[in-house]
């Protein structure tokens, strides 16, 4: 791997630069140390050479002033944001060290019901938090999730990029949704996401049902073969039962009540 042009660099004469430590498709993300008092944080740098279709400089801006208005425990929280030379935006965040949501499920999977739900109920406290003050994340996945594991609380959930997030109450013009362009993951994706209708907070809630599900079975609600046979899924059938996905597994029946609600198709069906 060539060297990367970033790894020493200094932002904002304070964060200095120490290794790339995921890599995405608009983005960067690097270990950078305080050089004020030596602690570290994560930087997000969008890549050069982005397709313009994609609105990535808008989606990032947006980003920043979404998840910076979000002020919760369970969300990473944002220190700052800018802009390096040739015009590459960047975030600076907390660094959140842990393990992601969906490497704990492949390893682990299927949690138990009181650890899915613990889980699930930290989720719905952040997002409590972020749809009250009109901010949906309209992506969220267990990749976006870290689970850090503290003495007293060994899954700690941070929920991570708000990347996708849709200020609620904003009037900003052109919606960053153009036709024929869907913004989310397909295996999470409400119904009314995935065929371009306007959402709320009940996109949140549905992408919840999805994970919740998969804590609980080992795998998502809808796995198609490719993208639209996944997005067809969520908008056409029914979710299998998740006793009847695992019946190995014990899954107390209020408990799968509140997943296959969260998975209603209709917004208006679910909590």
């Amino acid at each position: 791997m060539p060297d990367d042009p970033l790894v020493g660099r200094t932002v904002e004469e304070r964060w200095s630069i120490v290794e790339p430590i995921a890599r995405g498709g608009m983005s960067t993300v690097y270990e950078a140390r305080d050089l004020r008092d030596g602690s570290h944080v994560a930087i997000k740098v969008l890549k050069p050479g982005l397709k313009p279709e994609l609105r990535s400089a808008e989606r990032f801006r947006r980003e920043a002033k979404a998840a910076a208005r979000v002020s919760h425990p369970n969300v990473i929280s944002i220190i700052s944001h800018g802009e390096l030379q040739k015009g590459q935006l960047y975030l600076v965040m907390e660094l959140a060290l842990g393990v992601s949501l969906s490497r704990a499920i492949k390893v682990e999977a299927p949690f138990g019901a009181r650890r899915a739900t613990l889980v699930a109920l930290q989720i719905c406290s952040a997002l409590k938090e972020a749809h009250e003050l009109g901010v949906l994340h309209r992506d969220l996945k267990p990749a976006n999730i870290v689970l850090i594991h503290r003495r007293t609380e060994p899954d700690f959930v941070k929920i991570l990029d708000f990347g996708l997030a849709k200020l609620a109450s904003a009037d900003e013009g052109e919606s960053l949704t153009k036709a024929g362009l869907i913004f989310g993951t397909p295996e999470y994706m409400s119904p009314e996401q995935a065929v371009g209708k306007d959402v709320d907070g009940r996109c949140d809630l549905y992408a919840l049902g999805a994970i919740l599900y998969e804590m609980l079975v080992g795998r998502p609600p809808f796995k198609g073969e490719g993208i639209f046979e996944t997005v067809r899924m969520h908008v056409a059938e029914p979710p299998p039962v998740p006793r009847d996905v695992r019946p190995d597994a014990f899954i107390p029946p209020m408990l799968e009540g509140i997943v296959l609600r969260c998975l209603e198709k209709q917004p208006e069906d679910r909590f």
